[in-house]
């Protein structure tokens, strides 16, 4: 018998971390509630088949960059399927 399918996960790599840490307080909560969402709906997705949100930067569907809704955040990622991963590489933010 096997254990349930664990969820889908957002990591932010160092450089994508310092730059949320730089964020004003209120912006930096709402992109990560914001990561919250997407990992449980962009993982929902990838596991029927389906892309997930962003547009894609590569040709082989591992690479995307989005903007979170309602702020002026954009976020590069990758999926990282064999451990259910979104590894955000890159967010750049207006302030």
């Amino acid at each position: 018998m096997t254990g349930p399918e664990r969820g889908w996960t957002v990591f932010c790599q160092e450089e994508a971390a310092a730059d949320l840490h730089a964020m004003p307080r209120p912006l930096f909560e709402d992109v990560l509630d914001y990561f919250v969402r997407f990992a449980a709906e962009a993982g929902d997705a990838v596991d029927v088949g389906a892309p997930p949100p962003g547009s894609p930067l590569d040709a082989t569907g591992l690479r995307y960059e989005l903007c979170v809704p309602g702020r002026r955040v954009l976020v590069e990622y990758l999926v990282v399927h064999d451990i259910r991963e979104f590894r955000v590489t890159a967010v750049l933010w207006l302030g």
